[in-house]
């Protein structure tokens, strides 16, 4: 059930937790996919995974537990985006 009545300003902020819950875990699984134990490929797996995961959930629930999976699934999905930084700096796959 959606709320039209909710604040902007707690949007705006929900928005930017989410969004640096997305940097600090985008630093965080850089740091992880340069060491030799985490390949790249399962890692990518993984988050993919769990963000697929993460947005069904999302579905299938409302109000403020709908939100929190969306913001988790921000969490996840920063991983992707390292995929094309690592091909070029030619990590261990």
């Amino acid at each position: 059930m959606v709320h039209l009545d909710t604040d902007p300003m707690l949007l705006a902020n929900l928005l930017a937790v989410a969004q640096g819950l997305y940097a600090f875990n985008r630093f965080l699984a850089g740091g992880l996919i340069m060491m030799k134990a985490f390949k790249p490929r399962y890692m990518l797996a993984v988050y993919l995974f769990m963000c697929a995961i993460f947005s069904i959930a999302a579905m299938n629930t409302h109000g403020n537990t709908s939100i929190a999976l969306l913001i988790i699934v921000f969490c996840f999905e920063s991983v992707s985006t390292l995929k094309p930084y690592c091909t070029l700096q030619k990590c261990n796959y």
